[in-house]
């Protein structure tokens, strides 16, 4: 793997297309300072309660966009990171221990179909590759 990692916001009463003004989808966004950031260094679940405190450098954005609290929940897949799920709300204090519990329990499902649809994806254009070259070879002994 190249150590990229996937970061998926879900945010509610926000604008579709977009998770807010800072954080275009199907954009690239720094991980430094980043809840992410800390899900990958502590490979532990991140509650932030409010993000007007700016615990984690991104949180002012989230703030600035009505977001007041964080949650996000590291996928994991043999014990290695592959992504994270994150969550935020316009409440201050919204996430706690249940939330964490819950993510316990249906995390390794949602790792269990990233991993999958990653090797979909990787055989689907492996086969393609394949078939591009089949057709290319000249040889009486095909």
């Amino acid at each position: 793997s190249s150590g990229v990692i996937d970061f998926a916001v879900m945010t509610k009463g926000v604008k579709k297309g977009a998770v807010g003004r800072h954080f275009q989808e199907k954009k690239s966004h720094s991980a430094i300072g980043s809840i992410l950031e800390n899900i990958v260094s502590s490979k532990k679940p991140v509650i932030v309660s409010d993000t007007r405190k700016n615990i984690l450098a991104t949180d002012k954005f989230f703030a600035e966009d009505g977001l007041l609290s964080r949650f996000a929940y590291p996928l994991t897949m043999k014990d290695k990171i592959i992504g994270c799920i994150a969550f935020s709300t316009k409440s201050v204090d919204y996430y706690n221990e249940s939330h964490i519990r819950l993510l316990e329990k249906t995390a390794p499902f949602l790792s269990i179909a990233i991993e999958n649809s990653r090797i979909h994806f990787r055989a689907t254009k492996s086969e393609k590759e394949y078939n591009e070259l089949f057709k290319t070879i000249d040889s009486p002994w095909l």
